[in-house]
């Protein structure tokens, strides 16, 4: 494939993308967006639940974890500071959200929304792959494998 003879400028609405065979149209991309090379659907993926610690959260989520305490009980001890850390990130991106249960002290419990819940089949070829590929890790329970989103979006409380 041959390279475009000059540099693509960032901030034309469309740019072409030497590895794709058509322009990116960038004429819909708020403003808001990451720098130029993070529009790839993948990369911002990543960006939002990349990390370690979030899908340990929402693995536990799905398997009925709902509340802070219970999430700093699993078995790969989620330090308490990034367990807030990456409750809050899940949440302000909107895949959680954060439900009252206890006004004094004021306590929360958290739940999927719509958008997180669409995660689950993702999770579970993840969590499929790891099983199949790395020996030395456990199997998640089959529950966990059993689930589907809107099994997920069905505890939440409204």
């Amino acid at each position: 494939m041959t390279s475009p003879s000059s540099s693509p400028d960032p901030n034309s609405a469309t740019t072409q993308r030497a590895d794709l065979a058509e322009p990116v149209d960038r004429s819909s991309v708020p403003d808001n967006t990451p720098p130029a090379g993070q529009y790839c659907p993948l990369a911002r993926g990543l960006e939002l639940v990349g990390d370690r610690w979030s899908l340990v959260i929402l693995r536990e989520m799905a398997l009925g974890r709902h509340r802070y305490g219970q999430f700093s009980e699993v078995a790969e001890a989620i330090p308490t500071n990034i367990l807030a850390s990456r409750l809050r990130k899940l949440s302000d991106h909107g895949l959680i959200r954060k439900v009252l249960y206890q006004e004094r002290p004021r306590r929360y419990e958290y739940h999927f929304t719509s958008r997180g819940a669409a995660l689950l089949p993702v999770m579970q070829a993840l969590a499929q792959w790891g099983s199949d590929q790395l020996p030395e890790c456990y199997r998640p329970p089959e529950r966990f494998f059993g689930l589907c989103p809107d099994d997920l979006l069905r505890s939440v409380p409204k």
